[in-house]
């Protein structure tokens, strides 16, 4: 098998779809021994078009709740061209499945908004947006060795795995124009296109990968983190990133589109584009490399947004409600 947009590519388009439902098929049984063995008060499944869980989960009359973070048919269709589906037959197991649950839980307004439109109650799905550590993630954290390697430079930080979602042309575009140092964070496919593109850049360097239990130092030890992605119709994603930067205490730039808009408020706690309007990102990354105050009031902002309401331990209790409803 080869390597394509970072999955790797099945030796027969199709056979992805019936392996995933043979593979929830054959798992019933084995599901029903385990739930059966540690009986617990509610089954909480990450949705990845597994119904196993559920069938395992009703057949012993215990209330299940799922985790949704998209709509797995529409995402392969957006993001795997190497996996054909059968038109019907996985959007029809996802509505099933989801109507099955006792609670749903998904990471965006906007998620919430497709599956309710699809015909859940909406009461039954709650939005709970990801979150950060902020006793990992935090401004103190910063790498002072790394800091001191680009001495008086004007660090921008970036972490992702190079998807082609993540804006690289729209960060490509910004290291060419900026004068700033540009620290990259991750690895991928898209990461060594764009190192062949400016291998004759000298202000941008590429860590590769890293291991999570170093991101803080590396983060908090930017002056600014962007997250940059293009305009599209439909943006349901909750990035852990974006409120990892946040907690770092750093001012953050990033796109007005879903959630990011109603996490990020434009100049108060970070700054956002308009992915409509070509140069914008570029143009509001300059504004805050040249105003260091400005920088040092949106950071302050953007650690108070996460230790006011997007900790991970905000996430659980909002969590522990959706469970104890279901259990009802």
């Amino acid at each position: 098998a080869s390597r394509a947009s970072g999955h790797r590519r099945p030796f027969f388009p199709w056979l992805w779809e019936a392996a995933n439902h043979w593979r929830s098929l054959t798992g019933i049984p084995v599901e029903i021994e385990i739930l059966r063995r540690l009986r617990p008060d509610v089954v909480v499944l990450l949705h990845a078009l597994r119904f196993s869980g559920v069938v395992a989960a009703h057949r012993l009359g215990l209330p299940v709740v799922i985790e949704v973070n998209a709509s797995v048919p529409d995402e392969i269709r957006r993001y795997r061209p190497d996996v054909h589906l059968v038109p019907w037959l996985s959007d029809w197991i996802e509505r099933r499945m989801l109507a099955a649950a006792d609670g749903i839980f998904v990471v965006s307004g906007v998620l919430r908004d497709v599956l309710v439109h699809r015909g859940l109650p909406p009461d039954r799905v709650a939005v709970i947006p990801n979150g950060a550590d902020p006793d990992r993630f935090h401004p103190a954290a910063a790498d002072p060795d790394l800091r001191a390697g680009f001495p008086g430079r004007v660090l921008v930080g970036f972490a992702a795995s190079f998807a082609r979602y993540h804006g690289l042309e729209l960060l490509e575009s910004a290291i060419r124009r900026v004068p700033a140092h540009f620290v990259l964070a991750g690895d991928g496919p898209g990461a060594t296109r764009l190192r062949e593109r400016l291998a004759g850049c000298d202000n941008v360097t590429f860590l590769g990968a890293v291991p999570h239990s170093r991101m803080p130092s590396i983060l908090a030890a930017m002056d600014i983190l962007v997250a940059p992605y293009a305009a599209q119709d439909f943006f349901y994603f909750s990035p852990i990133k974006l409120f990892e930067y946040l907690a770092c205490g750093r001012a953050v730039l990033s796109v007005r589109l879903g959630q990011i808009a109603e996490l990020l408020r434009h100049d108060h706690n970070g700054l956002l584009y308009d992915p409509t309007r070509p140069g914008d990102f570029v143009e509001k990354l300059l504004a805050l490399v040249g105003d260091p105050a400005r920088r040092e009031r949106l950071g302050r902002e953007a650690r108070r947004t996460i230790e006011s309401g997007y900790s991970w331990d905000h996430h659980a209790r909002r969590l522990v409600e959706v469970l104890e409803t279901a259990r009802q």
